[in-house]
């Protein structure tokens, strides 16, 4: 049976929210890309990252927050679009977060190479990969881990599970994920090298490689 006027229109609305939501990572890269070293460069690397940190987990705390203080539409088109809104701003804190972390990686290779004398860029970059690749197996196996103590059904069908099971998860995950985001926060505000800093770190290695060069007199001479 073909659809009528406002069955079609629901279901074109939920397509184009669908769409909405599919989009918003090309979105939120493209507004990182435009935003991020803006602002970075006006309010510092370690203050930019704390807020995207911040930004990020109040807007993954947005929907399970609203739906429990019945804000969230039940359902279709306006829940997705929400959803898309939220999640183009969620991505757009992460894709922040991503952008001056790998900044900050190439500040913190300066700063060694000046203490040290040293150029250990390959050495920072495949900690972080490893690290990265260390919390990915380990946030998979903390997924199961609460879906197991929750007793989320297995291939379970959207709109079947019940709900006291959806609860426990938002309830289970929820604190986790912001522990686990306070713990980052945490650790990034230890991050002392600021602009000041990195300009004369850059001064320095410039200085010695005019002086192997031969260009400039050595400071021991």
């Amino acid at each position: 049976m073909k659809a009528s006027g406002p069955l079609k229109r629901s279901s074109f609305g939920i397509w184009h929210a669908c769409c909405g939501l599919v989009h918003s990572g090309p979105v939120s890269s493209v507004l990182a890309l435009w935003v991020v070293p803006r602002v970075s460069a006006r309010v510092g690397k370690r203050p930019f990252m704390m807020a995207c940190y911040l930004g990020w987990l109040l807007m993954f705390l947005t929907p399970f927050v609203a739906r429990m203080a019945g804000l969230m539409p039940s359902g279709g088109a306006p829940l997705w679009g929400a959803l898309a809104a939220i999640a183009v701003v969620e991505l757009l804190f992460a894709y922040g977060v991503h952008i001056v972390l790998q900044s900050m990686l190439t500040d913190a290779a300066d700063a060694v190479a000046v203490k040290t004398g040293r150029r250990l860029e390959g050495v920072l970059f495949a900690t972080f990969g490893l690290l990265d690749k260390w919390g990915i197996a380990f946030g998979a196996f903390g997924a199961g881990l609460v879906l197991a103590l929750v007793g989320f059904p297995t291939k379970a069908v959207p709109g079947t599970v019940a709900p006291e099971i959806v609860n426990g998860l938002a309830l289970a995950c929820v604190p986790a994920v912001a522990a686990c985001n306070m713990v980052a926060m945490i650790l990034i505000s230890r991050f002392r090298i600021d602009q000041t800093q990195h300009a004369r770190n850059i001064a320095e290695l410039r200085r010695r490689e005019l002086e192997n060069a031969g260009l400039i007199a050595s400071a021991d001479v």
